[in-house]
């Protein structure tokens, strides 16, 4: 699967503001879909 371009350099920005690394950033952004999903 191809990641946006465009929503990637966001994960970038977010990861170097939060001082995490774009895999943490993508982690995070994965557990709350899995909550809000399994809550569904």
């Amino acid at each position: 699967m191809d990641i946006d371009a465009e929503l990637l350099e966001r994960v970038d920005r977010a990861a170097h503001a939060m001082g995490i690394s774009r895999n943490a950033v993508l982690a995070l952004g994965a557990s709350r879909f899995v909550d809000g999903t399994m809550r569904d």
